[in-house]
């Protein structure tokens, strides 16, 4: 019949978790020492099976009791954690969009505060720097402009011989052909004076 089968596969399957549990020498010791202590003081030991008879079901329900209700309190709080999360998340989701907004308009502003002064700093030097290269210019010309002029100067004077004069006071004959004129005394004799004005 498939309900005699069914327990039968039950009971079957009961023994071998049993098994598993506990090894079948071990319930083999366990069922000797049982039977002996049963030999050795009957009155306690049936005192003792009839309270864990009676007490089996109660206390088999109140082990029932604490753990569907444990399973029952960790699905709530699973659900409950799960459902306030989600809620945490629809909350969280927004505020992160408006502080990354926030922080990129910050950063932005400040980048663009940093390259306007770094440039405005830079023009200003440029200007500051103009004038003097100007000056400087002009200084290293005018030195340009005066260098030739001396030079010029100084060959057209070196190119001009040098005249000679006696100890009579006249020119000699230079070095290139040419005879100058006997100079005039720069302080005349005193007695030429005299002479003019005889009658």
């Amino acid at each position: 019949m498939p309900l005699l089968t069914g327990a039968t596969s039950l009971v079957i399957f009961a023994q071998r978790q049993l098994d598993r549990l506990v090894p079948p020498e071990s319930r083999h010791k366990a069922y000797t020492r049982v039977q002996d202590f049963a030999m050795e003081r009957p009155l306690l030991f049936s005192f003792i099976l009839v309270q864990a008879v009676f007490s089996a079901m109660p206390v088999f329900l109140f082990l029932n009791f604490v753990f569907f209700l444990t399973f029952l309190v960790a699905m709530a709080a699973l659900l409950f954690s799960i459902f306030w999360t989600m809620i945490a998340i629809f909350i969280l989701v927004p505020a992160l969009g408006v502080t990354t907004s926030l922080g990129l308009f910050f950063w932005s502003t400040g980048l663009a505060a940093y390259l306007t002064a770094r440039t405005g700093f830079t023009t200003l030097r440029s200007i500051a720097a103009a004038p003097e290269s100007r000056k400087s210019g002009r200084h290293s010309g005018e030195t340009n402009s005066a260098s030739p002029s001396v030079d010029s100067t100084d060959s057209s004077s070196s190119s001009l011989p040098t005249p000679r004069t006696n100890a009579d006071g006249q020119h000699v004959k230079q070095e290139g052909g040419l005879e100058s004129k006997s100079a005039t005394p720069t302080h005349p004799d005193p007695g030429s004076d005299l002479e003019a004005l005889e009658p």
